[in-house]
């Protein structure tokens, strides 16, 4: 679950309760660690590292101080192997400096013990059930599905809404969430004008055909086309991107290019145009195609890139076989 990279994975037992905002300090320690060894009052989860940003962060909305138990056992585990996602909440909490230093924040603390008192993989007996296999694949597939969360009553799910080339898009629930939290602590510490983690998107005119391969690429849709009377092109949401950077990739032109957004850009959270192409009729096929300002030139008979690419490979053959130019 921690390496989902559209954290759409959400399972029994990793479900953090924020705590009371009088504790002074909250410890979370691993539940293959012996409950002996554990602090009074820690709250114990399955695993640290899969714990979501936005958990770690709806923790840290509370104003306790969060310390984290590092045991020394996360390498080695049959999980995966994978440490608590400090990278991600410390660039989140980064945010939150200037607007709200006076919160305590999260803490690592190192406190290894020995391997030999790891116990088995889940110690909890409330985290045990027994079922079969159909069943378990079921619900499998059902949070796989929903991908939904909610944090501290903040419900981020809806359904996922077909596309209009047929397909589906991931919800990016888990960005939502940690984007709603960190505006939610901002606005509480006085501070609105907080500079989200947020992408800026650009096309080069230029270069885009208007293919629209970087929308349909889109797990988020946070690239969609869209098409008015005379005019078309590629709209993109900023708070729905997750920078994949699978548009960049799959772009045929590399007219597409996906960067953090930066201080001075004007409005980074506002969904923007980013394409504007108008419309010719094909001299060929008769098709309606979109084009750049910069070709809609009467001068020579327009072409649809289809037609473009026949008649290139037409003309390079009769030059390859009869040595002719048209």
């Amino acid at each position: 679950m921690a390496a989902c990279p559209t954290h759409a994975l959400t399972l029994p037992g990793l479900q953090v309760v924020p705590p009371d905002p009088a504790r002074a300090e909250l410890h979370l320690d691993c539940l293959r660690v012996p409950q002996a060894e554990s602090p009074e009052g820690a709250v114990r989860v399955p695993c640290l590292g899969g714990l979501k940003t936005s958990q770690w962060l709806a923790l840290a909305a509370t104003g306790v101080a969060v310390k984290y138990l590092d045991r020394g056992w996360c390498s080695q585990c049959s999980a995966g192997g994978q440490k608590a996602d400090l990278p991600a909440l410390d660039a989140a909490l980064t945010q939150l400096a200037g607007a709200a230093p006076e919160l305590p924040g999260i803490q690592r603390i190192e406190a290894p013990l020995p391997p030999r008192l790891r116990q088995g993989e889940t110690p909890d007996p409330g985290l045990t059930r027994t079922v079969n296999r159909r069943a378990f694949f079921r619900q499998l597939a059902g949070e796989v599905a929903s991908a939904s969360q909610t944090v501290q009553g903040i419900e981020t799910t809806s359904p996922s809404l077909p596309r209009p080339d047929g397909t589906r898009r991931i919800r990016p629930s888990e960005r939502l969430a940690q984007l709603t939290l960190l505006t939610q602590m901002a606005r509480d510490q006085g501070s609105p004008s907080l500079q989200l983690n947020l992408a800026h998107a650009h096309i080069d005119p230029q270069r885009c055909h208007n293919h629209g391969i970087c929308a349909r690429a889109c797990p988020t849709a946070a690239l969609s086309t869209y098409r008015d009377a005379d005019e078309r092109g590629i709209r993109f949401d900023p708070v729905t991107c997750i920078q994949c950077g699978e548009c960049q990739a799959l772009c045929p032109e590399q007219a597409i290019e996906i960067r953090p957004a930066w201080p001075e850009d004007a409005n980074p959270a506002a969904p923007r145009t980013l394409t504007r192409h108008g419309t010719r009729r094909c001299g060929e096929c008769g098709q309606d195609f979109p084009c750049n300002e910069h070709e809609l030139s009467d001068e020579a008979l327009p072409l649809c890139p289809q037609c473009q690419k026949g008649r290139g490979l037409f003309e390079t053959e009769l030059h390859r076989l009869f040595g002719m130019t048209p």
